[in-house]
């Protein structure tokens, strides 16, 4: 019963999203974006991931966004939009470019900093800034790798700015 109450909340906030975005944005991410994929997986400490689904073709890149609702039942409906399109962000951003390259490079943070700023200037502020806010001071716990309580603090520090 939880699972379908989640995946019936989820698909309402992608309306939700895919309604405030701008057409050219909608179009353009409807053609990458092969699937959303909700999981439930507690030892999977991600709320979120965008995947290249064919790495070697950069001319043809699609992605599949995975969402880990055991992890994001606890946002509320503000903050799981920013989660959404934080991972939209990234979809725009790696759009043609070496996914295995920019992973090794040394600025992960940076890549997640981006992705939030992007988000930004697409209208979601408000709802990054929540996404931030409760990632770390309400549902971050002390399981979760130190160096992602990291980047979730120095993205919610650049996400005000």
């Amino acid at each position: 019963m939880t699972i379908q109450i989640q995946q019936q909340r989820l698909s309402r906030i992608l309306n939700k999203v895919i309604n405030r975005l701008d057409i050219k944005l909608f179009r353009f991410l409807n053609n990458c974006i092969t699937n959303i994929k909700p999981k439930w997986d507690n030892k999977f400490w991600n709320y979120g991931t965008a995947c290249s689904t064919k790495p070697e073709n950069k001319e043809n890149t699609k992605f599949v966004i995975e969402l880990n609702m055991y992890r994001l039942r606890l946002l509320s409906e503000k903050a799981l939009i920013g989660v959404i399109v934080h991972e939209f962000a990234h979809v725009r951003d790696w759009y043609g470019k070496n996914k295995f390259i920019e992973w090794i490079d040394k600025k992960l943070f940076n890549l997640e900093k981006r992705a939030d700023k992007i988000a930004c200037s697409w209208g979601f502020k408000i709802e990054i800034t929540q996404k931030n806010k409760e990632l770390i001071f309400t549902t971050i716990k002390k399981d979760l790798p130190k160096d992602y309580k990291t980047k979730e603090i120095e993205n919610y520090n650049s996400a005000l700015s």
